[in-house]
């Protein structure tokens, strides 16, 4: 397994400023997650509820 420096070093990985914007699109797909996973349970559909709260956090 390669180090997080060796990412960096080859250009797998980089460093970027954060963006306000991108955190608040993170945040409202997140909550758009929960919510479905919330809808999802009521019938039970447990596994698609499961993942909906896993993706959402």
């Amino acid at each position: 397994m390669k180090s997080i420096e060796d990412c960096y070093k080859e250009k797998l990985l980089r460093k970027v400023r954060p963006s306000p914007e991108k955190e608040r699109e993170s945040l409202m797909l997140a909550s758009a997650y929960l919510d479905e996973a919330r809808l999802v349970i009521g019938v039970g559909a447990n596994r698609m509820s499961r993942s909906g709260a896993y993706m959402g956090y």
